[in-house]
């Protein structure tokens, strides 16, 4: 690839910079480390974090580390005193911070144009005798013609046909090579399973594990002879392949044993002794993609863009090259599809895209999941142009994978309504709160009791809303006119502003008026949002690979750290419900930062999805673990050192106030899975 640095042009595959005619050689590791800074420009990386991504995590010592660094500054003449390139921040790391364009390359000699056959050198020879005026207007018309029929080639999608018709919530849908086997995941009754149809007779059988397991997803090897699927219970994770002929199932081999309450994907790529998959280092933490060669069990870190919130948690094979397509929430919070070149090693930006795409069967183009609520078919070109909407549905389409038919889709559709539910740990007796037919998440208690804040898409975006008890009133209050993802929100104690965290960044909007304020807070991964007073709002910021504990003063936009020793603080008006979380991990209440005692209390989670898992009030803890795709949420009394399930939720999110209890409740209805195509019938 050719890389625009300023004025400068990087290729990463001579190892060359090109600059007003003069070319200079870079040394291998100097041209890695460049290619790995043109990939994340305006980031700061940590050096833990370069060694990982361009080391590929061998042991190095920091002088190596300042050598290549410091090859890099000469070739680029970059001054370390007045940095044009290469910017040092001291025991944080390096950013660059020089402009940075992706050149695309085609040969001439090469590239011919759609429906003439002719090599483009040739109609330039043919043009070079014709007047200027007239070559113009010829190259404007071959260009046209050119555009019209690659885009004519576009079929819409309007053969729709359902495939699955069980009881419950089907996903993940994979079909066989020869279209006459499906594997899916049927989400049912609390419980998750695999399972395998046989399209022409409608025969489905379920694979399982054990009573306490959850199956899925799957996928097929290319042949179709035999598939991998994933199987998980509350403490194991766990990859396994079975052979597939005339019908029958092979016995279950274990594969990969992989991390506990990693909920990962893995698939099979152009070369059968090759895996790809992905996996979590901790529970709730950003997904890694990996390679794993079957014949001999290595696992290798592929090289990556920096993980930002959730990581790789969505990827796809190219279908006929070993080219991932990934989807992810970067650094600066914005969201992109990268291409990962396997076998290359490598990984480049296409453009920036709200997700849920794979390749369409060509691999030239891209297809992907739009409009509101994600109603939508949609096609783009590799530069994110030329859009053209395939499909159309009236209903939320998810779960996309391409056809083995060559020129369809698989999905699934269906009513889904995410509501509010209210809980009394009183009496057990739960309400649905501010339901509307579209989703409402993230509730949050306001601390005198009597509203609630949460996140809604009844205007067709998501927009903060408030909902009060006494009138069961609910109104709009944001206005944002970028559509937002929102993370977490929080009330101010006063009750005059809440807090929300985005993708974007993180916003005070308030109550009396409605203004939406943006803080000025660095564009780093932000976890862990709580209100430590009246004027001060608190969170970790990730630097240098490691989290760190933020004050923000909302009077004067002051930014301040805590001691560095403490990654995690969660805030509560009651200074002995504060809860502390320092770099190992270990726990701790209060302002005298009493060490908790319990060792059940210990391993729970603090922050998953970027949002507090652990609440304390008194002697009481609740949290969330997941369990069958669903959570469960426990209460524990330190005390009497009792544990106790109260409700099980649909996401991972909840919050607590004195003996009431909001979260999420998902509702299904006639939730399948459908193929579509074009239709063949003249």
């Amino acid at each position: 690839m050719h890389w625009k640095i300023g004025e400068i042009t990087f290729c990463d595959q001579t190892l060359t910079l090109t600059c007003d005619d003069n070319k200079t050689q870079l040394e291998p590791m100097v041209s890695e480390v460049l290619r790995f800074f043109c990939s994340n420009p305006k980031v700061l990386v940590s050096r833990d974090e370069l060694i990982e991504q361009v080391w590929q995590g061998r042991i190095v010592t920091d002088n190596a580390v300042n050598r290549v660094i410091t090859k890099l500054r000469k070739a680029l003449k970059d001054d370390p005193r007045s940095p044009k390139y290469i910017v040092t921040y001291p025991k944080k790391g390096y950013q660059f911070i020089a402009p940075v364009n992706t050149l695309e390359h085609i040969s001439s000699s090469q590239t011919q144009i759609q429906g003439f056959g002719l090599p483009i050198g040739e109609y330039k020879t043919v043009l070079m005798p014709i007047s200027g005026i007239f070559a113009i207007i010829l190259l404007i018309a071959l260009y046209c013609i050119f555009h019209y029929n690659q885009k004519s080639t576009i079929q819409l999608l309007t053969d729709v046909n359902a495939i699955t018709r069980e009881p419950g919530l089907e996903l993940n849908p994979h079909l066989s090579s020869d279209g006459n086997f499906l594997l899916f995941t049927e989400v049912n009754d609390g419980n998750i399973s695999l399972k395998l149809k046989t399209l022409h007779t409608e025969n489905v059988e379920t694979i399982e594990h054990g009573p306490e397991t959850w199956e899925g997803p799957g996928v097929w090897r290319k042949d179709g002879k035999a598939f991998i699927y994933l199987t998980t219970t509350s403490n194991s994770c766990q990859y396994f392949m079975r052979s597939f002929g005339n019908g029958k199932l092979g016995t279950p081999e274990l594969i990969h044993n992989c991390r506990s309450g990693s909920y990962g994907k893995i698939i099979f790529t152009h070369d059968e002794d090759l895996l790809i998959f992905n996996e979590s280092t901790y529970p709730g933490g950003p997904f890694y993609l990996y390679s794993f060669q079957i014949s001999n069990r290595k696992i290798t870190r592929l090289r990556q863009p920096l993980a930002g919130l959730g990581g790789y948690s969505q990827f796809d094979l190219h279908p006929t090259k070993n080219k991932l397509l990934i989807s992810a929430v970067d650094k600066q919070l914005s969201t992109g599809l990268y291409v990962i070149d396997i076998e290359k090693n490598a990984f480049y930006q296409l453009f920036d895209s709200e997700g849920g795409a794979v390749w369409d069967h060509s691999g030239e183009r891209i297809t992907l999941l739009e409009g509101y609520p994600a109603n939508e078919i949609v096609s783009y070109d590799l530069e994110g142009q030329d859009r053209v909407v395939l499909y159309s549905n009236s209903h939320p389409l998810f779960g996309l994978n391409r056809h083995s038919d060559g020129q369809g889709y698989l999905f699934s559709t269906g009513a889904q309504d995410r509501n509010i539910t209210y809980y009394s740990m009183n009496n057990a007796v739960t309400q649905t709160l501010a339901a509307t037919s579209v989703d409402e998440r993230l509730a949050r208690f306001s601390y005198n009791d009597n509203r609630i804040a949460y996140i809604s898409l009844a205007t067709g975006s998501e927009q903060v809303w408030l909902y009060e008890f006494n009138t069961q009133r609910r109104v709009m209050l944001s206005k944002f006119n970028k559509a937002q993802y929102f993370i977490d929100l929080k009330w101010s104690f006063d009750g005059r502003f809440i807090f929300a965290l985005t993708q974007d960044g993180l916003f005070k909007i308030s109550l009396n008026s409605g203004r939406i304020k943006q803080l000025k807070i660095p564009q780093v991964e932000i976890s862990g949002l709580s209100v430590k007073d009246v004027h001060t709002i608190a969170f970790s910021l990730k630097g240098a690979d490691k989290w760190r504990v933020h004050y923000y003063d909302i009077r004067d936009d002051k930014l301040s750290s805590e001691d560095p020793k403490w990654q995690f603080v969660s805030f509560s008006t009651i200074a002995e419900d504060i809860i502390w979380q320092d770099a190992h991990g270990t726990y701790f209440t209060g302002i005298d930062f009493a060490l908790v005692k319990s060792e059940k209390i210990q391993a729970i989670p603090f922050v998953v999805q970027n949002r507090f898992n652990l609440q304390k009030q008194d002697n009481l803890w609740l949290w969330q673990k997941a369990k069958s795709r669903r959570y469960q949420l426990y209460q524990y009394d330190e005390l009497v050192q009792k544990q106790k399930l109260l409700i099980t939720s649909d996401t991972s999110d909840f919050d607590w106030q004195n003996d009431k209890l909001l979260y999420n409740s998902i509702y299904y209805a006639n939730s399948d899975i459908y193929s579509i195509s074009v239709d063949n019938v003249k």
